[in-house]
C-alpha cells in the first residue's frame, strides 16, 4: 500500500493494483489513491462500500477467483453470484479479474492448463454477461515462458524481472539476465 501511495504521490497515474487479501482499514487509503484493490470474499464488499459512499468515490477492483492454487479468491462455484453482485454495484467499478497458475513452472502442465481452462470459462461467463472492458489475466513467470495462449490481456512477471528462473529446475532456452546479487560477510561462526 505503502509503496502504491508514494508512486501516486510521485505523480505516476499508471493502473496500480494492489495485490492480496485487504481488510476494511486499508480500504479507504486504496480508494483516495485510485489504486486498484484485489476482492478475494464476500466480506469485503460491505465494508469496501460504506468507505465508497463516506468518500463519495468509486472504488476500482480486480476479482481474485481460486482456479487451483488453493490459497485465496473466490471459488469457481461463487462465480454467477459474485459477478451478479460485485457488477451491479454502483460503488465499484470493476477493472480486471484474475487468478494465479500454481505449478506453470513444472515440465508437466496438465494441472496449469486444467486451471488455464477453468479461468478461460470464467472469462467467457463474464463477457457473454457484461461489455464492459475488462482485464483478464492469469500468466505468471512459467507461463509466459511455456504457456504462451494464458497471456490474455497482461502478464504478471515475477522471479523473471530479476532474472531468475520460476524454479531452480525450470528448463528452458529463454534468455534470463541476473540483476542483482546479495553479498553479506560472516561475522561469526
Amino acid at each position: 500500500l505503502e509503496e502504491g501511495i508514494e508512486l501516486r504521490e510521485a505523480g505516476i497515474q499508471a493502473p496500480i493494483l494492489l495485490f492480496g487479501v485487504h481488510l476494511g482499514e486499508t480500504f479507504k487509503k486504496l480508494v483516495e489513491y485510485d489504486i486498484d484493490i484485489t476482492l478475494t470474499d464476500h466480506m469485503q464488499i460491505e465494508p469496501l462500500k460504506q468507505v465508497c459512499q463516506k468518500l463519495n468515490k468509486q472504488a476500482r477492483v480486480q476479482i481474485k477467483f481460486d482456479t487451483g492454487m488453493n490459497r485465496v479468491g473466490f471459488s469457481m462455484d461463487q462465480l454467477e453470484a459474485v459477478i451478479e453482485r460485485i457488477f451491479t454495484e454502483p460503488l465499484i467499478k470493476v477493472i480486471g479479474i484474475y487468478s494465479h497458475f500454481s505449478s506453470a513452472d513444472e515440465s508437466d502442465l496438465t494441472y496449469t492448463k486444467n486451471q488455464f481452462k477453468r479461468f478461460s470459462d470464467i472469462r467467457l461467463y463474464v463477457k457473454d454477461k457484461y461489455s464492459q472492458e475488462i482485464l483478464f489475466h492469469i500468466a505468471n513467470s512459467g507461463a509466459i515462458m511455456q504457456l504462451h495462449e494464458s497471456h490474455l490481456d497482461m502478464v504478471r512477471p515475477g522471479a523473471m524481472l530479476y532474472g531468475y528462473p520460476p524454479d531452480a529446475n525450470f528448463k528452458l532456452n529463454f534468455d534470463l539476465r541476473e540483476v542483482m546479487t546479495f553479498v553479506s560477510k560472516i561475522k561469526k561462526i
